[in-house]
């Protein structure tokens, strides 16, 4: 039969950097006791392991697994931190692990999960069971030898049968521990399933890992809705049995017990929560359900004491999930009391009480309305009283509004267009007249069913709107449905222009004053999709009509600090562009070039001076889905949700800064800091700067800004990623693989920790080993876009500060700025493996530090002619 092991570790204590935890410790001891126990886990022997060093950790690691038969049965937990390094790596904790001031693992005091991975890959055991009760847990899974992946051979990478992976959640942000606990949310349900018998199907006297985590899943979710146990490799280790069960009474009025309350409503205990009184079983499922149990109760001849501490048992996550609810109605009560309407920095602080308490914002729903009247996302302006006759069921669409500085445009406003009973309102003194509102937050845009255009523009697209044939404002198409109620058919949409605060809405002279124009007679229907061409009489004037709507969508995203009129100018100084030719390649999918083709576009050329110039290309505008695709190899879960971004039209760097660049912009007039004019390792005019802090990146852009009276930055994350794809969906844009013949990146395998890396990716071939950085743009190949060297070469900054997901990323293609000192880099480097150089892979660095790896390329926004 094998013997039954386990390894148990936990780790609560750490070095300088990271936040020591009470419950490692004590989930060590509570399943110590379980595995133990010969009437549950039966273990023949079990290793507890409790804030060792490195050298313990692996030592033991690798001593019980060294030693196992094919036969044997293992169990390896651990539950502490894990941590991922910049390059994405992952670890786990030991009592030694720290971070620099920089916010940087140091990796010698963590064990990797290479070596974790390494060890239990190479064991003879057939049955093995990992249980991560840590950060980063799905991520590690992931990258266990490809879990669930159908490609891998897991009886032969693996040796044999029997392997399954069990982690908290796919969150890299959940609470380990909660206030008053003595075991993290995860492990306290491992162990009350084990221990009770709960996580057995009815009717079997033992407990799979598959019937666990199909326990462990129900119950987690149930008090902490951010968190998502997962397991990983289901088929082929989900059917190991890991404990025993004792059937008797008690057994079957649990598995009755646990059937009626997996499905407690979240609506049931927020008002639970708003009342903050105590409640019991009856209160939370049907009567009839309550009934039942009662009569059940009597018929198995079970004690009142021993049925109430079962209803417990399954009652405890629900009673968890009220008490955060309960905590965060007192935090919303109070941050009401403090201020009201709600500010964004109110806003994001109930954001962060939302992921502290592991609550989705639509577990807080009800209580939001309850005490504000609304979702907190959906703050009123508080200026002017909404109409009542306005109100409708359908949602607001999830906005976040930003305040536009009054300088010498209109107020741009969110705002509601409401219909009178003798038609619609188009002027201020008719809104204010019927109690509409001209600064709400959101736009209801009606039109009658009949109304031209009122179903066909579609989610992202502007829309032009004119009263007696002069425009009145332009919108943005929030969202491809359109809704009826009494009032007509109307539609989610954002005022991205509008006119100045006059009693008659045909007059503007905020546009005659900025773009030097009367408005334009447009003939046709009450809209206008710019989707087409097809006004031949009005494209012209709209030309700088759009000059004007760039502006403002700039400002709205933070992207611009010019005011209109400087903007303006800019755009009078654009020079007449150049045409460029460049060569596109396509590979399949063992890297073989399948198709060449030569393009063109748009550029123009900054001279810095002795020769020295900086082309920007033209990126056209568009929609991408940015981050990784579905399973694609080598994703982590940074890289997730793939969402769809909208990009307005900008110019990039055709090649990242060049030494020479640098030293030129170097010379410039200081604006915040000094810039050490060759900080490069590899020296070369034409080889990408390197060593340069994202602080310094920073520095040349506002030089750049300050010279040429353009806004130039570091591209947003987004940006970036749409730049660099340029239309393609495989992992690089030359297709689903890259070789050394097109970008400079690590060709050869690269062995750390006894661990070997290949040096390709998918089905590619191998390649060069590489050692330092090449010249810009000297494999002759670029994107459609015609950007060069966007996978390997240097890792690149942006602007936006880390996220350990795209949840709540803005969709307008607007970088994530705080004052967080971890920055985004993207495109990989010569010292990097291909996948790291993917166009959805993320790395990530504090703002300070200098590596031979890292550099920059520059953004500027469209000038016109």
């Amino acid at each position: 039969m094998g013997k039954k092991i386990a390894l148990l570790i936990g780790v609560g204590e750490y070095g300088n950097g990271l936040k020591p935890l009470q419950c490692p410790a004590n989930g060590v001891h509570a399943m110590q006791a379980l595995l133990e126990n010969s009437d549950i886990g039966g273990f023949d022997e079990v290793v507890p392991l409790i804030n060792p060093d490195v050298g313990t950790m692996q030592a033991r690691i690798g001593s019980v697994f060294g030693q196992l038969t094919k036969q044997d049965l293992v169990l390896f937990y651990f539950t502490g931190h894990g941590i991922k390094d910049m390059a994405g790596k992952f670890y786990l904790s030991t009592k030694q692990t720290e971070k620099f001031e920089n916010e940087t693992l140091n990796p010698g005091t963590a064990v990797s999960a290479d070596f974790v991975k390494g060890v239990i890959g190479n064991s003879l055991a057939q049955r093995k069971v990992v249980i991560l009760d840590c950060c980063f847990g799905a991520a590690f899974a992931k990258g266990f030898l490809g879990m669930d992946d159908s490609s891998i051979d897991v009886a032969a990478q693996l040796g044999g049968k029997g392997w399954c992976v069990l982690t908290a959640s796919t969150s890299t942000k959940y609470a380990l521990e909660q206030e008053g606990e003595d075991l993290s949310v995860y492990t306290r349900y491992l162990v009350e399933g084990l221990k009770t018998g709960g996580a057995a199907p009815e009717g079997k006297e033992s407990i799979s890992i598959g019937n666990l985590h199909q326990y462990l899943y129900t119950q987690v979710k149930a008090a902490a809705s951010a968190m998502e146990p997962t397991i990983f490799n289901a088929k082929q280790g989900s059917d190991i049995v890991i404990a025993k069960v004792r059937l008797d009474n008690s057994q079957r009025y649990r598995k009755q017990v646990q059937a009626k309350t997996k499905n407690i409503r979240i609506s049931v205990l927020s008002k639970l929560a708003i009342k903050g009184n105590y409640w019991a079983l009856v209160d939370v499922i049907r009567p009839t359900a309550f009934r039942n149990l009662n009569l059940l109760q009597e018929k198995l001849g079970l004690t009142e004491e021993i049925a109430k501490d079962i209803q417990e048992e399954f009652l405890k996550p629900y009673r968890d999930k009220t008490n955060n609810l309960a905590k965060y109605t007192e935090i919303l009560r109070e941050e009401k009391a403090y201020g009201y309407p709600l500010d964004e920095d109110a806003i994001q602080e109930l954001e962060e009480s939302k992921r502290l308490l592991n609550l989705l914002d639509e577990d807080v729903q009800a209580i939001e309305q309850e005490i504000l009247g609304h979702p907190v996302k959906q703050q009123p302006s508080g200026k002017i009283k909404e109409h009542k006759s306005q109100k409708s069921s359908t949602p607001l669409p999830n906005l976040t509004y930003k305040d536009l500085a009054q300088e010498d445009i209109s107020e741009i406003l969110y705002m509601k267009n409401v219909k009178a009973t003798n038609g619609w309102a188009y002027n201020l003194e008719h809104i204010n007249e019927i109690e509409g509102s001209t600064n709400s937050r959101t736009f209801e845009l009606f039109w009658s069913e009949s109304s031209k255009g009122a179903k066909t523009p579609s989610a992202g697209e502007l829309v032009i709107l004119h009263q007696r044939a002069k425009v009145t404002h332009i919108v943005q198409i929030l969202d491809d449905n359109a809704y009826t109620n009494e009032e007509g058919t109307w539609r989610w949409v954002r005022a991205l222009w509008m006119p100045s605060p006059q009693t008659d809405w045909s007059q503007l002279p905020h546009q005659r004053e900025i773009l030097g124009f009367d408005p334009p007679t447009i003939v046709g229907g009450a809209t206008l999709s710019f989707q087409s061409k097809n006004f031949s009489n009005f494209w012209k004037a709209w030309e700088k009509i759009e000059e004007f709507q760039s502006y403002v969508w700039l400002k709205l995203n933070g992207q611009t600090t010019l005011s209109a009129a400087e903007y303006q100018a800019q755009a009078q100084l654009g020079s007449q562009y150049s045409t460029f030719s460049f060569e596109t390649v396509k590979v399949d999918n063992t890297g073989n070039v399948i198709e060449t083709d030569q393009s063109e576009t748009k550029y123009f050329a900054e001279d810095l001076g002795n020769g020295i110039t900086l082309d920007m290309v033209r990126i056209p505008g568009g929609r991408f889905m940015m981050g990784a695709a579905e399973r694609e190899a080598g994703a982590s879960d940074d890289e997730y949700p793939q969402h769809e971004v909208t990009i307005p039209e900008f110019w990039m760097g055709k090649f990242a800064v060049t030494q020479a660049q640098w030293q030129a912009v170097a010379e410039l007039k200081k604006i915040e800091r000094d810039l050490e004019s060759d900080p490069a390792r590899f020296k070369g005019a034409k080889r990408p700067i390197e060593r340069v802090t994202w602080q310094e990146a920073e520095e040349f852009c506002k030089r750049l800004s300050q010279k040429f009276s353009k806004e130039y930055t570091l591209p947003s994350e987004a940006q970036w990623e749409y730049a660099c794809r340029a239309g393609t969906k495989t992992p690089f844009h030359f297709g689903p693989t890259i070789t050394t013949n097109l970008a400079n990146y690590q060709g050869t395998d690269w062995t750390y920790n006894n661990k070997t890396y290949p040096g390709n990716y998918g089905n590619g071939p191998k390649g060069e080993y590489r050692e330092e950085t090449t010249e810009v743009g000297s494999f002759a190949i670029a994107n459609s876009f015609g950007l060069y060297d966007m996978h390997g070469n240097v890792w690149e900054w942006c602007l936006d500060a880390w996220h350990d997901t795209y949840k709540d990323a803005p969709k307008d293609g607007s970088a994530r700025i705080s004052s967080e000192k971890t920055k985004i880099l993207r495109g990989g480097s010569w010292d990097n493996l291909p996948v790291s150089c993917r166009s959805a892979n993320r790395g990530r660095d504090a703002f300070d530090p200098r590596f031979l790896s890292i550099g920059f390329r520059v953004v500027c926004f469209p000038p016109r002619t």
